[in-house]
């Protein structure tokens, strides 16, 4: 290949707009909460009846104690795997997937909360 042929690196988000560059999610979010505050379109919360949170609330709550007891369970396993911290990647897995636990606890709750303030 000669002259303009040859390939050249790319930069991703610099001076391309069909590529989103690193910070293209953040500028979204940015987006978002600037209409939010402005009185704009941001999300709003979906209307539920008394009779879906109810119907909701049960498998919620299931949910709930799953995802609980899971994190129980990885924090025995985090302690456990503590010699091997230096060894292998199973205690940083474990912690992820602690971490992980622990989102969706919150969101369970976040959900839970919302149902019992419309039963």
């Amino acid at each position: 290949m000669t002259g303009d042929e040859a390939p050249r690196p790319r930069v991703v988000g610099h001076g391309d707009p069909r590529v989103p560059g690193p910070r293209a999610g953040g500028d979204r979010f940015s987006s978002l909460a600037d209409a939010s505050v402005a009185g704009g379109g941001g999300p709003t919360r979906p209307s539920i009846t008394r009779e879906q949170a109810d119907g909701l609330t049960e498998p919620t709550q299931r949910f709930l104690d799953a995802e609980r007891e899971e994190s129980r369970k990885l924090a025995t396993l985090h302690k456990e795997l503590k010699p091997l911290r230096t060894d292998t990647l199973w205690p940083l897995l474990v912690e992820l997937m602690e971490i992980d636990t622990a989102k969706h606890v919150r969101i369970l709750e976040y959900l839970d909360e919302r149902l019992a303030a419309v039963r």
